[in-house]
């Protein structure tokens, strides 16, 4: 079986169909990207645990080597911090699977909000409000004050691109509507 998982911060902002993640099922899976290949080159390869098309059953086959290697005690004594590939469940996929799994490199399957608004916003299938969640937004847009500041670098970036910001806001309020008249 094959599902999608996505964190529960990820807005959808369209339809989402099998082939949007390629020809072919994954022999594990499918990771949209962790950074923005415009302003945020990362390793490559690298993807977002955020969200993933996953194939069970290839998983299922690796999960007793997978645990083992995620809680075995080097992992454990470093934190569940993974080197290069970073800490908890994003690191521990990244890793272990290194080279196995394929990230889409367009980012419209894991879109910041505080990344400049795309020239096309209807390719954008799914917006990832990982960090601040909407409220952060909208309270800083209001004030540009930062209430943790462990938000500063995302809101800079949003502040050189408030129309991405605007934008994804703006979307996530007209499906709140929607979804507030179908109740």
């Amino acid at each position: 079986p094959i599902i999608l998982y996505t964190d529960t911060d990820v807005v959808f902002s369209r339809d989402v169909k099998l082939a949007d993640f390629g020809d072919s099922v994954p022999a594990f899976f499918v990771m949209g990207t962790e950074a923005d290949p415009v302003y945020d080159p990362r390793v490559k390869g690298s993807g977002n645990a955020g969200v993933m098309l996953m194939n069970l059953y290839g998983l299922a086959l690796t999960y007793t080597s997978f645990v083992e290697y995620v809680f075995s005690k080097t992992n454990i004594n470093r934190g569940l911090h993974f080197g290069e590939f970073g800490p908890g469940d994003q690191g521990a996929y990244n890793s272990f699977y290194y080279g196995l799994y394929s990230v889409i490199s367009w980012p419209k399957f894991n879109w910041k909000p505080y990344w400049p608004k795309p020239n096309n916003p209807d390719e954008i299938a799914l917006v990832h409000f990982h960090g601040p969640k909407p409220w952060h937004y909208r309270a800083w847009l209001d004030s540009t004050a930062v209430a943790y500041s462990v938000y500063e670098g995302i809101f800079a970036r949003c502040l050189a691109s408030p129309a991405g910001c605007r934008y994804w806001l703006e979307v996530v309020d007209t499906l709140e509507r929607r979804h507030r008249a179908s109740e």
